[in-house]
């Protein structure tokens, strides 16, 4: 029940960001439809085969991320760069999976850190993190599950603690560029004011 009021939370949280804080334009638009539909859509469940039983709210994550991350028009490291994303964040998933790690560090903690860590020391523009990041969480929240399926544990793919890691790894990178814009703007200050 907590995980279902952090999940709206944040979600009213990061409409309220997009309304108010984006500029106009394509960008707001398929973020604040796709924030909106994911919240409508996120207790209906699809079923793949015998595969895969999934939220409609997790499938319209994916499409959307896809849409922005091809609405950018990003090149070849950018792919690699996601890459490295989906696969660290598989990797620390699986890592919890099999250790005691949870005993160390929450992954609560650990994966917003290591994702946005790796994504900002990979590239310097906030659209381009930002659609790293986004597609690197759900593309590895998917290759995990698969991962988890072929060996026959666990197969639910549409928890509220993907979407509460999805924000919370969001709203780092956030205020990551939020301390980098501030830290810019007092340095052109401080350098228009000794002359």
């Amino acid at each position: 029940m907590k995980e279902l009021f952090f999940f709206f939370w944040f979600s009213w949280f990061f409409v309220i960001i997009v309304v108010f804080f984006m500029e106009k334009g394509f960008e707001q638009r398929l973020f604040l439809l796709s924030l909106l539909a994911i919240m409508i859509c996120k207790n209906i469940q699809v079923s793949i085969g015998h595969l895969l039983s999934m939220s409609l709210s997790f499938i319209l994550l994916l499409f959307c991320t896809l849409l922005y991350f091809a609405f950018l028009r990003l090149g070849l490291y950018h792919f690699f760069a996601t890459y490295i994303v989906i696969f660290t964040y598989v990797g620390i998933l699986l890592w919890y999976k099999v250790s005691p790690a949870s005993f160390l560090v929450q992954p609560n903690v650990l994966i917003p850190i290591a994702i946005v860590g790796i994504t900002v020391f990979l590239h310097r523009t906030f659209p381009i993190q930002r659609a790293t990041l986004m597609l690197g969480f759900v593309l590895g929240q998917l290759l995990f599950h698969l991962i988890l399926r072929s060996y026959h544990l666990e197969v639910r793919l549409q928890d509220e603690s993907f979407f509460i890691l999805f924000y919370v790894s969001l709203l780092t990178l956030l205020v990551i560029q939020g301390f980098i814009h501030s830290v810019s703007l007092i340095r052109r200050r401080l350098s228009s004011a000794g002359r």
